[in-house]
């Protein structure tokens, strides 16, 4: 594993952690989901920082933010299996 490939698992685990403690610090948690996309698109856990990343803005109400990035996570990687979950993400958002 290189540099890169470790900066973006600490950052996507991190923001489990963050997203996952007793009192959730979620500010913290989107920012490392954030991190990983921005910094490590090509990462193998870009996908999946990208929809925690959507589902935690839509959980504060960024319905518009959570879009985006559902959008965004559906072009980048079709074949993902959580392009599959964003497409569903996009319905409830969209009342559909």
């Amino acid at each position: 594993m290189n540099m890169r490939s470790s900066a973006g698992s600490c950052a996507h685990w991190l923001g489990e952690v963050y997203t996952n403690q007793k009192s959730p610090q979620l500010d913290k948690a989107r920012k490392q989901f954030q991190t990983v996309v921005d910094d490590y698109p090509n990462h193998s856990r870009a996908p999946t920082s990208l929809y925690k990343l959507a589902s935690l803005q839509a959980q504060a109400g960024n319905t518009g933010e959570a879009e985006v990035s559902l959008h965004k996570l559906i072009k980048q990687f079709p074949d993902a299996s959580e392009a599959e979950m964003a497409k569903s993400m996009l319905k409830q958002l969209n009342g559909d």
